[in-house]
């Protein structure tokens, strides 16, 4: 009877000790989590998942001592470097699974909140909250924005200093600070989302906000805990941390490959990024130059550098290839080198259609500011190697006689566009209207999309308008898309239209459809 007992026991076990995972995850988390830990055991049912916020610092300091976690999940790459450098953490499975961006939050009605300087500066701010910088990265992020706006002494009777990110919304949520630099994944929690209101710290102020996760030395042999490092890279988890205003790594939805050249001018290479979806294609494809006065900007769209990148994300998520482009900028290089730079690019493009697994029918160029300006004229000036099937124009400045007009004269980045030129003789305006797309439209050009926000104080909204109005006399296809109240810059947008990047994905899609 024993021996059969055991038998039985051998083959009809009873059911398994339930799977478990223990995170230590930054507070800017606390909510997101709820939702990705949802999806994780609906996809991993019978895992357990418990979890333990704080700030990144201070978690660190009790992994360090002990504390049995598997998974730390941080708001940089720093802390979980310095697990791994105390042979506390997994080196191998160390990844950067979001990118957290932070924002300036208040509930108070009546502050203004049209700059961060401005609203920091508010004397209806007297108390101002921001997170630790010692051990928490959005408190570090928030005094690298202000220091680099030079109001960084001028604030400091205002501080008030939380614990972490969740204890510094708690400030302001209660009214015990005016305004506060938070996590924007807290505001736009369900339940923050409606309280107050909030405008992005302009990316540029401050080292990215990357999101790390590594497996610990007590997680590294827990197969659970690996498959939820897996998870955070899936499509599904980035849906739901992209709902919390993070920006997710592109690669959750293909390849993606920095840095390539595609050109090679007097020595100086000229390069770009690229990202192809997973799948066999063939795909239509974004060609992204970045804006920056013609004298500065990146494709990366990091500190002080273009913000096409704000469209990453829905491009790849839709299925689109893209490719963002540097091109030799001013003072160094003055115009006609940019306008080469990207008719290069297109060109490029093509004939590297079939390495990409690109359909060279749905070729697509799309720029904001400066490198709007390079779009349209690249477009204006199209002929059979450079044909596109598509123009999304974000800002664009179409029209630099008036340009010169509203500047009083060839001043500052404008005036490194065209050295050597101090007035508006008849050789200078040709010039300036043959590198203006408004006087070049011309029938049978691509379809246009325009976005512009009418709050828009460096490239006139009316640009657009009078643009527009162009296209629909010679009966091109276009559209305008008004963002309310958005000023120069889609990375200030989400609070006015949060929808604009799903209306441009929208037209592309209706645009491009294959035959």
């Amino acid at each position: 009877m024993k021996r059969l007992l055991a038998t039985l026991l051998l083959l009809c076990p009873l059911a398994a000790a339930a799977e478990k995972v223990s995170v230590a995850a930054a507070a800017n988390l606390t909510y997101a989590l709820e939702a990705l830990n949802a999806g994780f055991v609906q996809a991993n049912p019978g895992v357990e998942v418990t979890v333990l916020t704080g700030a990144s610092g201070n978690l660190v300091t009790q992994i360090e001592n002990g504390s049995p976690n598997d998974v730390f999940l941080s708001a940089d790459m720093d802390f979980p470097r310095r697990l791994i450098k105390a042979g506390q953490a997994d080196e191998g499975s160390l990844v950067d699974f979001a990118t957290g961006r932070l924002a300036l939050w208040t509930t108070r009605p009546g502050l203004e909140l049209t700059s961060v300087a401005a609203a920091v500066r508010s004397p209806a701010v007297q108390k101002l909250a921001l997170a630790n910088p010692a051990t928490a990265p959005y408190g570090r992020a928030a005094q690298e924005a202000l220091t680099k706006l030079h109001v960084w002494e001028e604030v400091q009777p205002k501080l008030v200093t939380g614990e972490n990110i969740t204890q510094t919304a708690q400030f302001v949520e209660t009214g015990n600070a005016d305004a506060g630099f938070v996590a924007l994944s807290l505001v736009l929690s369900p339940r923050l989302k409606d309280r107050g209101r909030w405008i992005e710290v302009p990316p540029g102020l401050y080292a990215p906000l990357d999101q790390g996760a590594v497996l610990t030395r007590h997680g590294k042999d827990n197969p659970a805990a690996r498959r939820y490092l897996a998870f955070l890279r899936s499509p599904a988890a980035g849906l739901i941390l992209e709902r919390f205003g993070y920006r997710v790594p592109v690669s959750a939805y293909g390849t993606y490959t920095t840095d390539v050249e595609y050109a090679n001018v007097g020595g100086e290479s000229v390069k770009l990024d690229a990202f192809v979806p997973d799948g066999p294609g063939p795909f239509p494809a974004v060609i992204l130059v970045h804006g920056g006065g013609w004298n500065g900007g990146d494709k990366s769209g990091g500190p002080g550098k273009g913000y096409t990148a704000p469209m990453d994300l829905p491009l790849a998520r839709a299925g689109f290839a893209w490719f963002e482009i540097n091109y030799r900028l001013t003072p160094k290089h003055p115009y006609p080198a940019c306008i080469d730079d990207v008719e290069t690019a297109i060109r490029w493009v093509k004939a590297h259609a079939a390495q990409y697994h690109l359909d060279p029918r749905r070729i697509v160029l799309s720029g904001e500011s400066a490198g709007g300006h390079l779009v349209e004229l690249a477009a204006v000036r199209m002929n059979d190697s450079t044909r596109l099937a598509a123009v999304v124009v974000f800002y664009g400045n179409s029209n630099l006689i008036a340009e010169e007009v509203e500047r009083g004269g060839f001043k500052g980045n404008f005036g490194a566009l065209f050295p050597g030129r101090t007035q508006m003789d008849d050789a200078t305006t040709a010039l300036l209207r043959s590198a203006s797309p408004v006087y070049l439209v011309r029938p049978g050009l691509p379809p246009f999309l325009l976005v512009h926000g009418n709050a828009d104080k460096s490239v006139p909204y009316q640009r657009s308008v009078d643009f527009l109005a162009m296209l629909q006399a010679v009966r091109v296809p276009c559209e305008l898309i008004t963002i309310p109240g958005g000023v120069h810059g889609m990375v200030y947008w989400d609070p006015v239209a949060p929808d604009y990047k799903d209306r441009v994905v929208a037209w592309l899609q209706r645009t491009l459809k294959s035959d």
